[in-house]
C-alpha cells in the first residue's frame, strides 16, 4: 500500500505561489554628459562662443563654461602671443606678408614640474609654436596666464603651417606641419610657383640663404624642460613627409597614426623602435580594400640618417625618382603610374635612393607601392581605448574617395568607392590584434587596424548641411571612460560651427558649443586631471591675417577629475 500514500500526500501538497522577477539594478550614470545648446536665433549676431552652461559628471550637476586664456597678438609679458618670428626671434611685419597672422589652431594643457603650460600652435606661414604659463586656483580650478614665450625653431630651419597635435604620454608635444610643397616643381631659387598654401611666405623666416623645400612636411616634437618654458625640438624625419594635420602615439607608446590632409592623400601609421622614442622606426601606408585595411610596408628610417642628408641642402626631387610623360594614357614599361595630390605622375625610383624616396616623397613612394592615396581632407584622429579603435575624420567625402571619377582617378587604382558626401563621415578603424603586411611579413605592433566603418556623417540639404548632424568635422577628442567623441568643425555648411559631443555606441550627437560667426572650432585636446579638474582646450579660429576679432584659445570646464 506504500504507493497510494504517496498519492494522498502528492494531492495535498500546496503549489508555490509564483515568485516576482526581479528587478533589474539601475544602470550607472554615465561619467560624462552635457546639456544640449540651442543655436541662437540669429546667428550673425554671435559675436562670442556659446558653451552648454551645465554637464553631469557621474550623475552630478556640474556648472562649466569656456575661459579664454590667450589670443592672437595678445601681449603677455611683453611677448606678441602668436606671431610668426624670423630666424633671429624678430617679429615679422604685416608688411612682409606673414605678421598679423590670425590662426591660432592645436591649443593643449601640459605640466612642467608641478606647473600648468598652454601650447599653442600657429598655423601661419612661417609657422610656429607658443607657450604660456599659467597658475590654477585650487578652489575653482580657473587659470591666470603668467608669461609667454615662443620656441625656438632655428635648429631645424624654422617651421611652418602647425596645424593639430597630441600630449604624448610622457608629456611632450607632437606638432605637425602641414600642407608640403610640390618639390617637383621648386625652383633652384627655393621658389614654388604655384605657391601652394602660400608657401613662399617661409622665405621671410631666413635673414640670409633660401629655404630648402625638404626642410617642412614634418612632425616635430617639442620638449617643454622646465617652467621657465625653455623648450628643445626634435623633427622626425623617420615619419614621413606629407601633409601632416597630427599624429597620435597609441598606449604602446610605439604605434603612431599619422593623418594627411589634403586631396588624393594617405593614412600612415609609425612604428618606433622603442616605447617613448620616435626617431627611429618602419614606416606603413594604408591600403583600403573593400571594408578592410592592409598596410604597405614602406620600409625603416632613423632621424639621423635623413637628417645628415638635409644638413648637405640635398637632395633634389630628380636625384630621388625618374619621371616621364603618359604615353596613350599608360605610363611606360619600367615606370609606375601615381595619382596623388600632385596630379597622374609616371615615377621610378633611382637605385639606392628607397629610403630617402620614403621619407621625403613619402606619399608618392606609397602609391608606388600600391598604397591608397585617394582621401580627400583626412583631419583628426582619436584612439579609443574603451573599444579598441582610431577615429578618422574625412572632413568632406568627395575626389578620390568617390568611385570611377575620371577627374580624381585618372593614374590611380580607384581603391574607393564611397557616395559624394561634402558635409564630411568620420570613420571607425577597427583594432583587432596582431596584422601582416600586403608582403606577408609580421608588423610589431597590435594596434594597427584591420577593416573600418562609418561612426557619424553629415547629411547635406541642398547647399547647405543638417544642423542635426555634423558638418565638415575637423579635430576631434575621445573622452576616455565616457563613450564620448568631441568633433569640432571647420564650415560654412552650418549657421555657426559647432563642437559636438557623439555618442561612440549609438551615433547621438549633442551640441555643446559654438564659435562666433565665421569662426572655426578648432585646438581640442582632453586634460583629464590637472591639479584636480579636468579640461576640455578649445581654440575658436578666425581666417589667416583677418581683420577684427582674433582667434582665441582657452578651456572648456573646469569638470571634476576624470581620469580613469
Amino acid at each position: 500500500m506504500p504507493a497510494p500514500l504517496l498519492l494522498v500526500l502528492l494531492s495535498c501538497a500546496k503549489t508555490p505561489a509564483p515568485t516576482e522577477p526581479p528587478v533589474p539594478a539601475a544602470p550607472p550614470p554615465p561619467l560624462l554628459a552635457f546639456e544640449p545648446l540651442d543655436l541662437p536665433a540669429d546667428p550673425t549676431a554671435a559675436t562670442e562662443a556659446r558653451v552648454s552652461p551645465q554637464a553631469w559628471v557621474r550623475g552630478e550637476a556640474v556648472t562649466i563654461g569656456w575661459q579664454r586664456l590667450v589670443e592672437a597678438g595678445q601681449v603677455i609679458d611683453g611677448e606678441v602671443f602668436g606671431e610668426p618670428r624670423d630666424i633671429t626671434g624678430a617679429l615679422l611685419s604685416p608688411e612682409s606678408g606673414s605678421g598679423n597672422c590670425n590662426t591660432l589652431d592645436f591649443s593643449a594643457l601640459m605640466e612642467v614640474d608641478g606647473t600648468p603650460i598652454l601650447v599653442s600652435h600657429t598655423e601661419c606661414q612661417p609657422g610656429g609654436v607658443y607657450l604660456a604659463r599659467l597658475a590654477q586656483d585650487a578652489g575653482t580650478g580657473a587659470f591666470t596666464v603668467e608669461a609667454a614665450r615662443p620656441v625656438d625653431f632655428s635648429g631645424v630651419r624654422g617651421t611652418n603651417l602647425n596645424c593639430a597635435g597630441q600630449i604624448t604620454p610622457w608629456g611632450t608635444l607632437l606638432s605637425s606641419e602641414e600642407y608640403e610643397t610640390n618639390a617637383r616643381t621648386i625652383q633652384p631659387d627655393g621658389v614654388d610657383p604655384a605657391d601652394h598654401q602660400g608657401y613662399n611666405l617661409v622665405h621671410n623666416y631666413f635673414t640670409e640663404g633660401i629655404p630648402h623645400v625638404y626642410d617642412y612636411g614634418w612632425i616635430p616634437e617639442v620638449t617643454v624642460k622646465d617652467a621657465d618654458l625653455a623648450a628643445d625640438v626634435a623633427k622626425h624625419y623617420a615619419m614621413g613627409r606629407f601633409s601632416h594635420e597630427l599624429g597620435i602615439v597609441l598606449p604602446d607608446e610605439r604605434t603612431v597614426y599619422l593623418s594627411d590632409d589634403g586631396w588624393s592623400v594617405g593614412l600612415y601609421v609609425f612604428v618606433a623602435d622603442a616605447p617613448r622614442d620616435l626617431s627611429a622606426g618602419v614606416l606603413y601606408a594604408a591600403r583600403f580594400d573593400g571594408e578592410s585595411l592592409r598596410w604597405v610596408n614602406l620600409g625603416h628610417a632613423t632621424d639621423a640618417d635623413i637628417a645628415e642628408v638635409l644638413a648637405r641642402r640635398e637632395p633634389a626631387f630628380d636625384q630621388l625618382f625618374e619621371s616621364t610623360e603618359r604615353v596613350d594614357g599608360a605610363c611606360p614599361e619600367g615606370f609606375g603610374s601615381v595619382r596623388t595630390t600632385w596630379g597622374p605622375e609616371c615615377l621610378r625610383v633611382r637605385e639606392g635612393m628607397e629610403t630617402l624616396a620614403s621619407r621625403l616623397e613619402t606619399r608618392r613612394y606609397a602609391a608606388l607601392l600600391g598604397a591608397t592615396t585617394e582621401l580627400n581632407k583626412h583631419e583628426g584622429l582619436a584612439y579609443d581605448p574603451d573599444l579598441n579603435r582610431v577615429y578618422a575624420v574625412i572632413s568632406s567625402v568627395d575626389g578620390g574617395m568617390l568611385a570611377a571619377d575620371p577627374k580624381w582617378d585618372e593614374g590611380g587604382p580607384d581603391h574607393l568607392g564611397f557616395e559624394r558626401n561634402v558635409c564630411g563621415a568620420i570613420l571607425s578603424l577597427e583594432i583587432e590584434g596582431p596584422q601582416t603586411d600586403t608582403a606577408g611579413a609580421a608588423i610589431d605592433s597590435a594596434l594597427l587596424a584591420s577593416r573600418f566603418g562609418v561612426l557619424t556623417e553629415g547629411r547635406p540639404e541642398g547647399e547647405a548641411c543638417a544642423v542635426d548632424a555634423i558638418a565638415n568635422p575637423d579635430n576631434i577628442a575621445y573622452l576616455p571612460g565616457s563613450g564620448l567623441l568631441m568633433i569640432a568643425e571647420d564650415t560654412g555648411k552650418h549657421p555657426l560651427d559647432t563642437l559636438w559631443a557623439a555618442d561612440t555606441t549609438t551615433g547621438a550627437l549633442t551640441r555643446v558649443a559654438t564659435a562666433p560667426h565665421k569662426a572655426e572650432v578648432t585646438g581640442l585636446q582632453w586634460t583629464p586631471d590637472l591639479g584636480g579638474f579636468g579640461y576640455l582646450t578649445v581654440t575658436f579660429q578666425y581666417g589667416w591675417r583677418s581683420e577684427g576679432p582674433r582667434s582665441t584659445a582657452g578651456v572648456l570646464g573646469p569638470f571634476p577629475t576624470l581620469a580613469p
